[in-house]
Formats: C-alpha cells, structure tokens, sequence
C-alpha cells in the first residue's frame, strides 16, 4: 500500500506493507488483497479518535471456501484493546455464514465469489456501534470499547484470502 499515512502493519515494518492486487476489483483496476504470505496484519489507521460519531464503510469479496477476518483496535498499541472481532467462515467449515465476539451481535451470512459492503455507524460518546454485512443487521447498539484506533485485517489462517475496495 506504499507511502499511504493511513495504513500500516501490526509491526509498521515497511518491508510488511499490504498488497495492491488486480485479481478483483470492485471499482477501478485494483484493491487490497489480505491473504496468507502478505502482510499478516494491515492496518488502517483511524486517528485514535475518542469522541463524536463515524461511519466506516467498505466493499469485501471473499473467494468461494476461503475465510476472512479483521478486527477494530481500541488502542494506538496494536493487540491491547480489541473492540471487537468479525471472523468470515471460520476455521473453513461454514463458507458463507460469519461469527463475532462482540456481546449481543448475531451470526450472519454473506455472499462467497461477490462484493458485499460492510458498514460500521460508530457512535464514540455513547461507546455503542451498528454492524451490517452485507445488508444483514449483525448488531445494533453493540458495545464499544476504547478508541478508535484501527482496523486490523489480519491473514488469520491459510485459508485467508480476500479483498477490499472502496474504503470509506
């Protein structure tokens, strides 16, 4: 992901940068592949924002029997304070249903071989955020805890390859 001020790694290691792909692409030629053998995390930097309310917003495609996975930093020290964990498939036996760890959230499905838009409305003074997957209300009103820090998507096992575009 080069020189990009909002992205990072886990180590902030240059050399471990993300990886721009052209193998799918929602809009334009090209978008972030997290898989096994890149960056192991990549991290998109926030801005440790502890007051007001954000909509982040982006587009996923998951390959049909791979697994995904990210997670919200609470802390500008990575692994501190996770706010919350979204896992894609996990462990590989359950292709299109996803999982959280977050209080109160629901499993949900998403499209395998298609772009979905995963939507998080965060509300910071009321510690609280809304997730939707593609067009599934995970949660409502979930617990957040901490700052806002980042987004870790993390390479979380050898099935992991997936894609991102259209951050906002």
């Amino acid at each position: 992901l080069g020189t990009a001020a909002h992205w990072s790694t886990w180590d902030g290691s240059a050399a471990a940068d993300g990886e721009v792909s052209s193998d799918q692409s929602l809009s334009g030629a090209n978008s972030v592949f997290i898989g096994p053998g890149q960056a192991p995390d990549v991290l998109l930097l926030l801005g440790d924002l502890d007051a007001g309310r954000y909509l982040l917003k982006w587009n996923t495609y998951i390959p049909a029997g791979s697994t995904g996975y990210y997670n919200f930093q609470g802390d500008p020290t990575p692994g501190t304070v996770f706010a919350g964990q979204i896992f894609y498939n996990d462990g590989g036996g359950t292709p299109g249903v996803g999982t959280t760890d977050i209080a109160g959230a629901t499993d949900f499905t998403y499209p395998e071989d298609e772009w979905f838009t995963v939507e998080h409305y965060i509300d910071l003074d009321a510690n609280t955020f809304d997730l939707i997957i593609a067009g599934n209300m995970v949660g409502a009103g979930l617990p957040y805890d901490g700052l806002l820090s980042a987004v870790d998507f993390f390479s979380i096992d050898a099935n992991n390859n997936y894609y991102l575009d259209n951050i906002f």
